[in-house]
């Protein structure tokens, strides 16, 4: 992290508030977030494109695991994890023990570690466009809720629809494409309009891009895949709409306009939801 996280020490000792919240932009997919106080419960708060998490604990439970040999080995490391995701909360204690320390990790205190499972990548570049083309990138949000108390009965944590609107474009040249990308980790379904008032025909795509850590482009690298395309006359409009269920789900979508210019009015909606319609 580049800026400092909320405290969860500052949000435990205000006796008015009995959960703590991170949300914060990430900067990269190593961004680690820590908790000192323990927890009752914890799930993705509204606001996180962010659809799964992996919250680390220390564990004083002896765990153990087969070696070579196929014999039974002590598993040192103290570490379990639990994840969370849109459509799954953690319910139930986990304490943060601070007066121990993670043994694979001299001077790690047992605080409760918030880290990224879905990959993010935020010089991802279109496969065949490269470096030359024009990117305007959709920061991309983290949200977590701990619970200090047991949650109310029943409570269903959801994460709000995500709306992306645009007017005009002032980063294009004119002659590369220009790419729109957004995160939508784990939506369940979207709804895309492309309205054309820029005097002449566009061409638009909507690409669903899979990402990866390594690797180029292929089925090591990221994957990506053309959902939607469509040439949009001058003053027409076109539309998009997709389902997980048939179309799967995607890391980031990305809206690729061909030669679009500075200034050109293409006015575009973009609706994600966990909704599966």
């Amino acid at each position: 992290m580049t800026f400092p996280q909320p405290s969860s020490l500052t949000a435990m000792g205000d006796p008015t508030v009995d959960y703590f919240r991170i949300r914060t932009q990430l900067q990269s997919s190593g961004d680690l977030f820590e908790s000192e106080v323990g927890l009752q419960a914890v799930c993705l708060g509204p606001d996180s494109d962010i659809g799964c998490v992996q919250v680390t604990y220390w564990d004083p439970l002896p765990r153990y695991y087969l070696d070579a040999s196929g014999l039974p080995q002590p598993e040192l490391s103290k570490v379990s994890t639990v994840r969370i995701t849109q459509d799954r909360m953690w319910t139930g204690l986990i304490p943060a023990r601070m007066e121990q320390e993670y043994p694979q990790q001299p001077g790690r205190k047992g605080r409760i570690l918030f880290s990224l499972v879905d990959i993010f990548r935020p010089d991802w570049l279109d496969e065949t466009a490269g470096e030359t083309a024009v990117y305007y990138r959709e920061p991309v949000f983290i949200d977590i809720i701990q619970y200090f108390q047991p949650p109310p009965p029943g409570l269903t944590p959801t994460r709000d629809d995500r709306f992306y609107r645009y007017q005009y474009y002032m980063q294009s040249d004119g002659v590369q494409p220009s790419f729109v990308v957004m995160p939508a980790y784990g939506r369940k379904s979207g709804f895309i309009t492309f309205l054309n008032r820029r005097g002449s025909g566009i061409d638009v795509d909507v690409i669903g891009v899979n990402l990866s850590t390594s690797g180029p482009p292929g089925p090591n690298g990221n994957r990506q895949e053309t959902l939607f395309s469509a040439t949009v006359a001058n003053n027409a409009t076109a539309a998009y709409s997709f389902v997980a269920t048939t179309e799967g789900t995607f890391d980031f979508l990305v809206l690729a306009l061909a030669d679009v210019d500075q200034g050109d009015e293409v006015a575009i909606t973009v609706q994600l939801s966990d909704d599966p319609l």
